[in-house]
């Protein structure tokens, strides 16, 4: 009984601090600490911002490689010893768990692609699109490469 009582308990906190945090960026705007739009954000917060997004992003895989992983792998090397898996002796789990990974990623790309394209999805003020872009921008570099083909501090300009 003690134990279902602390994985209720562990649920509902869990799920509370993700509601809060969740929600901090909406609070943020409405009090006057974050700007409505990525372009007028100082560039501290932008910086945190993208740490924050690497950080998220480092959790998602490592949860992936550590829950789904052998998960995957006990699934194939059952497959393997009962014949219906062929062995290949290849990492069959791993191979199977990047190709998820690339399908979500060439369908989020091809959906970001489509909403552009229709004009469901707004680019931001001031912002263009360039080809291969995501939609959002870290400021526009042009880049001069010195005579020597190697470039120089004064070849790379944010404008």
């Amino acid at each position: 009984m003690a134990i279902v009582v602390a994985q209720v308990i562990s649920m509902l906190f869990l799920g509370l601090v993700t509601w809060i945090v969740g929600v901090l960026p909406l609070l943020g705007v409405r009090k006057g600490w974050l700007k409505e739009s990525e372009s007028q954000q100082t560039q501290t917060m932008v910086n945190i911002f993208s740490a924050l997004t690497c950080f998220g992003g480092g959790v998602i895989l490592t949860s992936c490689l550590t829950h789904m992983l052998p998960d995957v792998n006990e699934v194939v090397v059952a497959a393997v010893e009962n014949g219906s898996f062929p062995d290949s002796g290849l990492p069959v789990a791993e191979i199977f768990v990047l190709a998820g990974f690339l399908m979500i990623y060439m369908l989020e790309e091809v959906l970001h692609h489509l909403l552009v394209k229709t004009g469901h999805l707004q680019e931001e003020e001031g912002m263009q699109s360039k080809p291969g872009g995501q939609g959002h921008s870290h400021g526009d570099v042009n880049f001069t490469p010195s005579q020597e083909g190697i470039p120089s501090e004064e070849g790379i300009q944010a404008t």
